[in-house]
């Protein structure tokens, strides 16, 4: 029996090893269990932080992209008012160019009028000349007889 005592002994201790080694085991992972709770508990509390400062800089964003919005309005009402002002523009141009021919039509009818009565002022000259010159031979042809 010192045999089956032996063995049985060698077995409590076995199992005693056994049972050691599975509670030192367990005690490691609950320490590591621990380790992760803390890391994943400081991982929490820095994403809430992060998603406090996220939210917190959605109204300074959000009021940006609304003045950045009504800033492209603006522009935009602008280029509007630069479209309109080149039409307008173009059409004074238009009535320049027009009243411009007009004027030199006016002005190139007048410069014929006034050669016209340039020219009839001198042939009225010269017709005074003639007369003139005729009165004077008549006044010697008299004079002569």
């Amino acid at each position: 029996m010192n045999i089956i005592a032996g063995c049985a002994i060698a077995a409590t201790l076995a199992f005693i090893g056994l049972v050691a080694g599975v509670l030192l085991g367990l005690r490691k992972g609950l320490i590591q269990l621990e380790s992760l709770r803390t890391s994943a508990d400081e991982l929490r509390g820095q994403l809430q932080h992060t998603a406090a400062e996220t939210v917190a800089l959605m109204e300074p964003a959000k009021q940006s992209f609304l003045l950045v919005h009504q800033q492209l309005q603006n522009v935009q009402s602008l280029f509007s008012a630069a479209g309109q002002i080149g039409e307008t523009i173009e059409q004074t141009t238009e009535t320049v160019s027009r009243v411009s021919s007009l004027l030199s039509e006016s002005a190139a009818q007048h410069i014929a009028k006034a050669e016209t009565r340039n020219k009839a002022k001198e042939a009225m000259e010269w017709a005074e000349l003639g007369m003139l010159a005729w009165q004077l031979w008549q006044t010697k042809r008299k004079h002569n007889s």
